[in-house]
């Protein structure tokens, strides 16, 4: 059976069994002197003191240098009730468990030293398992120390006997790396913005950090940071600029590279109060062929979206036209109507006096009426593509249309004579 081990053990849990065995008085602190051997008896002053004074399990009072003790091991008062109260037991199976479960709470380490004495004692399957940080190895039946196994297996250690593969760790490194690099960027922002209008050289210094911000490989250079990590942050405080600083954060957006801001585009282009700034995120996500298959694709799936609501459903109709192309024809069809319910609360009639006396009151009328909301923006979208056709909120003929326009072949289903 595999040997276990457990530091706590050293001075505690041996001199334990021997108490037990051999009808000892009590648990005793142990003082392993330098120049060897061991004293215990019951310190009587703090540990810190220079002169530990020492009562022996024979009765003396004795008086030790500090520096003389190599090693000391004191023993709790609780625990040392425990223990006496088991002196003169055999020592079982039974013994070691109530032992253990005495010590769960506040001695984690001398509960586990003796569950692992049960396992001596009994190494059983079910012993084992209570015994906790150890797995049975399915190939040899043999229970070893979960560390051993997935070590042997190529697993690293998380720490809090948490392990993960190399490749997901890497990931998680990854991840926890951008994480604080991106909190570096948003500090460095944040500092600069304070400065930013200030008319000294603190805030000519802020003045080159976004212009910095603005080119990558610049700011890789000057901070080792990717200034990519700056776009969610720009994103935010663009959406709550009060100083007036909107340009400047759409300039910095407009430099990051490739598809990086266009979700950031397409938001402004869907939430955005203002006519100029939807205007801008509409032209930069036109720049190139990535981000305007991005767009397109993102404000045909508000329009397809079921749950969307009217208006941003006529959001996206709007936006859509300078992006769309053939492939969005059976989508705006579709969404040329949405059923739409409206609900109104009708107040009940004023008390009244009956004739028997009593007071009538009249409760509230709720009156629900459904209808179909016309997405004019969808209709204009939707005759953009479709050659002269107008059909105007009729899918039933836009559909007929399609089928006929877009209709692969004819099938010629006449029978050989």
């Amino acid at each position: 059976m595999q040997v276990m081990k457990c530091k706590v053990l050293l001075l505690v849990f041996l001199v334990s069994l021997c108490s037990v065995a051999n009808n000892g008085s009590l648990k005793a602190d142990q003082f392993e002197i330098r120049n060897g051997g061991f004293i215990s008896g019951k310190l009587l002053n703090e540990p810190s003191s220079p002169i530990l004074k020492i009562l022996t399990n024979d009765g003396v009072e004795i008086e030790i240098a500090s520096g003389k003790i190599k090693s000391t091991a004191l023993i709790p008062a609780d625990v040392q009730q425990v223990y006496k109260s088991v002196a003169g037991k055999e020592d079982s199976v039974e013994l070691h468990r109530a032992i253990s479960l005495d010590f769960n709470r506040d001695q984690k380490a001398l509960s586990y030293a003796h569950r692992e004495r049960v396992v001596e004692l009994d190494p059983s399957d079910e012993n084992w398992k209570a015994l906790g940080e150890h797995a049975q190895n399915k190939l040899t039946g043999e229970w070893e120390a979960r560390d051993v196994l997935f070590k042997r297996k190529g697993m690293v250690s998380l720490g809090s006997n948490k392990w993960d593969t190399p490749q997901s760790k890497a990931i998680t490194d990854s991840d926890s790396k951008l994480d604080k690099d991106a909190a570096k960027v948003r500090m460095l922002i944040d500092l600069n913005l304070k400065s930013l209008s200030d008319r000294s050289p603190k805030g000519a210094k802020a003045a080159e950090f976004f212009n910095t911000l603005s080119n990558g490989p610049a700011f890789y250079e000057a901070y080792k940071l990717d200034h990519k990590l700056a776009i969610k942050h720009i994103s935010d405080l663009l959406k709550k600029d009060t100083a007036g600083r909107t340009d400047l954060f759409m300039v910095i957006l407009a430099a990051m590279p490739g598809n990086s801001a266009s979700q950031v585009f397409v938001d402004i282009a869907m939430n955005s109060q203002s006519s100029e700034l939807v205007s801008q995120a509409l032209e930069l996500l036109e720049r190139n062929e990535w981000s305007r298959e991005y767009a397109f694709q993102q404000f045909l799936n508000v329009i397809r979206n079921e749950k969307s609501k009217p208006p941003a459903v006529d959001r996206a109709g709007s936006n859509l036209p300078a992006f769309a192309d053939q492939r969005a024809i059976p989508v705006l069809i579709d969404r040329l109507l949405t059923k739409v319910t409206r609900t109104t609360v009708i107040p009940g009639p004023a008390a009244a006096i009956g004739s028997d006396g009593g007071i009538a009151m009249g409760g509230p009328k709720v009156n629900i009426e459904e209808g179909l909301y016309k997405h004019q923006t969808v209709l204009s979208a939707l005759v953009g593509l479709a050659d002269g056709a107008n059909y105007q909120y009729d899918q039933v003929q836009w559909r007929l249309w399609y089928a006929n326009t877009f209709a692969k072949s004819n099938l010629d289903l006449r029978r050989d004579e």
